[in-house]
C-alpha cells in the first residue's frame, strides 16, 4: 500500500500541487470515509486501533479533515501559494534580496583578493 490508498491525491502527477489534489490530510476524520473504502464491516474497529496504536484522537472528537482543491492563481501566479501549497516561485521582495546579497558577496571577495594580491606583492617588493 501506498500514502495514497487512504490519503488520495495523485501518485502519477509531475507537479507537487497536481500530486496534492483531492488529497485528504487525515483519513480517519470525517466517518473515516477512505477506511470505509477498504473495510466496510470494520472500519471503526481498525480506526480505534490505529487511533491508539498512531497516538492520534478517535474520529468523533476532531474537526473536519481539510482536503486540498483545484489549485487557484494568487496574483500573477508566479509567488505566494496556491491552495494552501506553496509556490517554488520566491516572491519579488525575497529575489531582490538574494540578488543584493550574491552582489554584495561578489564585491566582498573581488575587493578581498585584490587586497590580498597588493598585500603579496608589496611583501615581495621589499
Amino acid at each position: 500500500m501506498t500514502c495514497t490508498c487512504c490519503h488520495g491525491g495523485n501518485p502519477e502527477a509531475l507537479t507537487e500541487e497536481d500530486a496534492h489534489l483531492g488529497m485528504v490530510l487525515y483519513p480517519t476524520r470525517n466517518g473515516a470515509r477512505p477506511c470505509q473504502q477498504c473495510h466496510p464491516d470494520d472500519y471503526k474497529a481498525r480506526v480505534e486501533r490505529f487511533s491508539e496504536i498512531a497516538g492520534v484522537s478517535p474520529i468523533h472528537s476532531l474537526p473536519p479533515t481539510p482536503t486540498i482543491t483545484e489549485p487557484t492563481s494568487v496574483g500573477d501566479g508566479t509567488a505566494g501559494t496556491v491552495s494552501g501549497v506553496q509556490s517554488r516561485w520566491l516572491e519579488p521582495w525575497r529575489l531582490t534580496g538574494l540578488v543584493a546579497v550574491a552582489l554584495a558577496l561578489a564585491v566582498l571577495v573581488f575587493f578581498g583578493y585584490r587586497c590580498w594580491r597588493a598585500d603579496c606583492l608589496a611583501r615581495t617588493s621589499r
